[in-house]
């Protein structure tokens, strides 16, 4: 199992530039995504004393690979 990490601004116009961002990487790669977690944070801002709301996407997924097959295989992926 493999994981994949988006990291992006708060607000509306971010989310949808996130979506395509994801959406493009799940076609390109051609991956089975398996979980997929999301977590809000802040980050610094980088050109003044205070943090910007974020949000961190991962996506868990197996790949053709074949530590994914064998990890499947052993019962340790659902």
């Amino acid at each position: 199992m493999r994981v994949q990490t988006f990291v992006g601004k708060v607000g509306m116009d971010s989310l949808r530039q996130m979506d395509q961002q994801i959406n493009h990487w799940l076609k390109q790669n051609n991956v089975e995504p398996k979980f997929v977690t999301q977590t809000f944070g802040y980050e610094p801002h980088r050109e003044v004393n205070n943090n910007e709301p974020v949000i961190v996407t991962s996506i868990w997924y197996i790949s053709g690979d074949s530590t994914s097959r064998d990890w499947t295989e052993k019962g340790m992926l659902a």
